[in-house]
């Protein structure tokens, strides 16, 4: 129920931040659905711990959510912090990431705050419906498995701690790998083999002319690829209404990319 409500509750963050449902926004909520289930069964697992401790499902709830809530807050200041850092990736990459860290940073706070308001309340209504809690006999064998995965983590867990410059420095490599990535990208975006130039006037037939001239000329360059209008200057006067605009103008782009030369001696 709460990974349903926090897909829901994202995806009304992203329409009311000026995106829709696309390839882009699916694909985010896609990767987003673990973050969803790390958030909802962390609150769940310390409000169990609190009722093996003796207290009864409210105050449970209450103590077991007020426990975890502020790192799980952290953790979601994180994700918004190295989202939106994608964010900044201007580009053709910058179209595809971006869409992906804004359904992220979504995800992120309302994950946060489905695992605060609706996690604590449901699990203590379900606790005491349940008379009893859980039903050791049918679930032997899942919490028999559950044990040996918890006493693994924890053998892990003290290793870890026992080896803490050899965690750290693999905290750091991989954060220098992650950091290493994020920077060829960008210089890959800003270093990247194509030209966008952005045609603006008053008329749209002679907007559209002119930009036909413009990719004609283009064409005769060499080491230039052929030119893309946007919007088609071929598609008659429904192309025309659907022209953009700046500052009150209206803009058609011819977008081309290089191949086989130097870009910088193509645009001279």
């Amino acid at each position: 129920m709460s990974v349903a409500v926090s897909i829901a509750a994202t995806l009304e963050l992203v329409v009311l931040s000026g995106g829709g449902l696309t390839p882009v926004t699916l694909l985010g909520t896609a990767l987003t659905i673990l973050l969803f289930l790390d958030d909802g069964v962390a609150v769940r697992e310390s409000i169990v711990r609190h009722v093996e401790r003796g207290l009864d499902p409210r105050r449970a709830a209450s103590a077991g959510a007020s426990s975890v809530i502020p790192g799980l807050a952290f953790g979601s200041l994180a994700v918004c912090a190295m989202f939106g850092l994608v964010l900044m990736v201007g580009g053709d990459s910058g179209r595809w990431f971006g869409g992906v860290g804004m359904v992220a940073m979504a995800a992120a706070g309302a994950s946060l705050l489905v695992s605060a308001t609706l996690i604590p309340p449901a699990w203590a209504i379900v606790a005491r419906a349940s008379k009893g809690g859980h039903d050791r006999a049918r679930s032997a064998r899942l919490d028999l498995w559950l044990e040996r995965v918890a006493d693994t983590h924890h053998d892990l867990l003290a290793w870890s701690i026992g080896h803490r410059r050899v965690m750290a420095g693999a905290a750091l490599g991989i954060a220098g790998i992650v950091a290493g990535i994020l920077a060829s990208v960008v210089k890959t975006d800003t270093t990247s083999h194509s030209i966008e130039l952005t045609l603006q006037g008053p008329d749209a037939e002679t907007l559209s002319g002119v930009a036909q001239r413009v990719a004609d000329e283009l064409r005769r360059v060499d080491g230039m690829r052929d030119p893309v209008v946007s919007p088609t200057v071929h598609g008659g006067r429904e192309s025309l209404a659907r022209i953009d605009h700046i500052d009150g103008e209206r803009t058609v782009r011819v977008r081309t990319s290089v191949g086989g030369r130097r870009v910088s001696d193509v645009v001279r």
